[in-house]
């Protein structure tokens, strides 16, 4: 059972400039005063230049008919603290849809935005993805650091805690102390990561307050069984009996009180099998609530913000 107890309103939708944003209220046990916290992910931002080979460009070109929103995405998500009252960010992996120069300058470009203020950025699959093949592990692991480089800013007004036991790997955990509540993740669809994020939160455990865990790839849920079959024609894969990560969320002095994750393409606010809240945004969303083929192809983005509240007695 979780330490903490968490209650999950229902999302309220609503329009921002050209981008659905799906707001939900966390009421926490174990905070004091309110927070709020902007998410993002799954934007596949595809940026090539001359110095990619034919075949990454190539690619890349491909990759920009589906995922064509991102710099628009990335562009509001990060001036939206200027417009509303964000204390936080959360980036869910997969901001580009793969490795290259002009990817990571493109990326860090919007994240040093002074308006930006604080985020966490934690990787996908796809950030450390290399379609063609053809880079050297030097250069794979390049990149990866690159990418860890830009984990997290807190400008200088929260601290970050990473736990040494989950310094395993560039880019598998990362942890933020917000003042009544920590923002832990990482890359929880590779075994190192899973192995990482499942040490960090065991050396949480240590410290006296609520967890939320941000990862790509959501814990398990019955309820998103379905979803994601019609919209995949997949299945869910995690389980909390053999998934490193939940069985350490599940485990006994958890503090982990919530989850935020991406990964899926679309929209989902539930509790997972272990019975904690779970938010799954994209900012790149699939549709899947329309019937016809030619409309379940189509793509459009969305931010999502999480506030939290005190927990009401």
């Amino acid at each position: 059972m979780p330490t903490f107890k968490t209650v999950m309103q229902q999302p309220v939708v609503s329009r921002f400039r050209s981008f659905e944003v799906f707001e939900t209220e966390l009421q926490m046990e174990g905070i004091t005063k309110p927070l709020t916290i902007a998410l993002a992910g799954d934007t596949h931002l595809s940026s090539m230049d001359t110095r990619d080979d034919h075949n990454h460009r190539n690619y890349m070109w491909q990759r920009r008919l589906w995922f064509p929103f991102a710099p628009d995405i990335l562009d509001e998500f990060t001036t939206l603290p200027t417009r509303k009252e964000i204390d936080f960010s959360v980036l869910l992996g997969d901001i580009m849809d793969f490795p290259s120069a002009a990817n990571l300058e493109q990326v860090e470009g919007y994240l040093r935005r002074k308006e930006f203020g604080p985020y966490l950025y934690i990787q996908g699959n796809h950030d450390d993805h290399f379609p063609c093949d053809v880079e050297t592990q030097e250069t794979r692991n390049g990149y990866i650091a690159a990418i860890d480089a830009l984990a997290t800013d807190t400008t200088g007004k929260y601290p970050e805690i990473t736990p040494e036991e989950a310094k395993i790997l560039n880019g598998c955990f990362h942890a933020v102390d917000l003042g009544e509540v920590i923002l832990a993740g990482g890359h929880n669809l590779t075994a190192a990561g899973k192995e990482a994020i499942a040490r960090g939160l065991s050396a949480l455990k240590n410290q006296p307050k609520p967890v939320i865990l941000c990862v790509h790839d959501p814990l398990s849920a019955q309820t998103l069984a379905g979803p994601i079959k019609q919209a995949w024609g997949s299945n869910v894969t995690p389980k909390i009996n053999t998934d490193p990560v939940e069985i350490e969320v599940y485990s006994e002095g958890s503090k982990v009180a919530a989850v935020f994750a991406g990964h899926i393409h679309f929209f989902h606010n539930d509790i997972t099998d272990g019975g904690i809240p779970q938010i799954v945004v994209s900012s790149q969303e699939k549709k899947i609530r329309t019937g016809s083929e030619a409309e379940q192809d189509k793509f459009w983005s969305g931010l999502g913000i999480v506030k939290l509240v005190p927990l009401q007695k």
